[in-house]
């Protein structure tokens, strides 16, 4: 018999197990990670969950020994929801700058390489997490991003890549107070935005990928999301007319924000200037 992460293991059992795969309930102490370049007044700290699959038992094993950092910046878990053989990478908390600096790229392009899917898995397969410190933002900001989610959701479905799923609903008013519907616990973590954990707020909406770009671009989108709702009110965003519009052009003004801007305007939600 074999034991990992407290669990016992067969021989057969062993031998398609990984020692960098831990149980689906570890939780290491987490490892706060900034840029030298941050500004120390704007330290949001994002952390994302990863999932990806359908290789082998041997094969994702391989893989998961092949990119692990000794858990510096990340480490990986076991996921019954994965099709196949796979994993959730799951990110310290780590400033958006901080992120760019890091090999991503090249730990999500060796991922690819093996065979390993995310998006391509399905949309109710995989997702890609994200989340912030609660205590970046007051109750209220929070309100403010999860009603402003859920009341532009054509946009953010096609952001997030999939339809509403029950792994992630949006959530509606049906004709009661915001303060009652939004930015608070509902008794259930499957939604888009989720208020049940203590440290963070989670955003579920988002579908797996592997393409390093797209990774990116949603992890500046929720960047985004936070910073610009910091400076705003319910009643600033409602008298912009179109409240999408001034959040993609807040976007679009923040160097950044590169890969999002792309991103938006590969799927026509921000507007491309035409040459003359």
């Amino acid at each position: 018999m074999y034991c990992h992460d407290d669990g016992t293991y067969c021989e057969y059992c062993n031998e398609s197990h990984s020692s960098s795969i831990h149980q689906y309930s570890y939780e290491p102490y987490l490892n706060f990670l900034s840029s030298d370049k941050d500004d120390e007044n704007r330290l949001a700290y994002l952390g994302f969950e990863l999932e990806a699959g359908g290789v082998s038992s041997s094969e994702r094993n391989r893989i998961a020994d092949e990119i692990s950092d000794g858990e510096e910046t990340f480490y990986l878990k076991e996921d019954g929801s994965i099709p196949d053989y796979g994993f959730e990478l799951v990110s310290h908390p780590i400033t958006l700058k901080r992120h760019k600096e890091l090999d991503w790229e090249i730990i999500l392009n060796a991922m690819s390489s093996a065979g390993m899917k995310s998006h391509d898995l399905g949309e109710e397969s995989c997702g890609l997490h994200v989340h912030v410190s609660r205590n970046y933002l007051s109750p209220y900001k929070w309100l403010l991003i999860d009603w402003f989610i859920s009341k532009y959701q054509a946009q953010f479905e096609l952001i997030a890549r999939r339809k509403e799923t029950h792994w992630a609903r949006f959530k509606k008013s049906n004709g009661q107070n915001i303060k009652e519907v939004y930015g608070k616990s509902s008794g259930t973590r499957y939604q888009a935005v989720n208020f049940e954990n203590s440290n963070t707020v989670e955003f579920r909406l988002f579908r797996g990928t592997l393409k390093y770009s797209t990774f990116m671009a949603t992890l500046e989108i929720v960047d985004a999301l936070v910073h610009w709702a910091g400076q705003l009110s319910i009643s600033d965003i409602l008298s912009t007319g179109d409240a999408f519009e001034n959040f993609t052009g807040y976007i679009k003004s923040n160097p950044l924000y590169p890969n999002a801007v792309n991103y938006l305007k590969e799927n026509n939600l921000m507007e491309v200037k035409k040459c003359a």
